[in-house]
């Protein structure tokens, strides 16, 4: 068993509600927020000891014209993450979740 560690970017990303012009816009954010919630479920409930959360402070995965600053503090806060993560970690932990996790999925 090789352990595998995940990354995963929380935090709200703009304050900004989706703009609904219509039946497509509507379908549009309905299917965001579903599959947004969808991810976090999953990963709360099985993955969750091999996922280190780092905050995005704000900024969108898709906000591409970062400033260097910008830049700088999201790269401080994964590696903040990671440090936090790995702190605790430890192959038995792992170890353990995972054969745990793996009997769940067979009842």
């Amino acid at each position: 068993m090789i352990p595998t560690v995940g990354f995963q970017m929380v935090g709200k990303n703009s304050d900004k509600p989706h703009i609904i012009q219509g039946p497509f816009s509507m379908l549009q954010a309905l299917v965001e927020t579903m599959l947004s919630a969808h991810d976090e479920r999953y990963i709360e409930q099985s993955n969750r000891y091999r996922t280190i959360k780092i905050p995005t402070l704000g900024i969108s995965t898709t906000q591409f014209d970062l400033s260097r600053e910008e830049s700088l503090l999201l790269y401080e806060s994964g590696v903040r993450s990671g440090d936090r993560f790995f702190e605790d970690w430890s192959v038995q932990y792992y170890e353990e979740q995972f054969i745990k996790y793996q009997q769940a999925l067979k009842i």
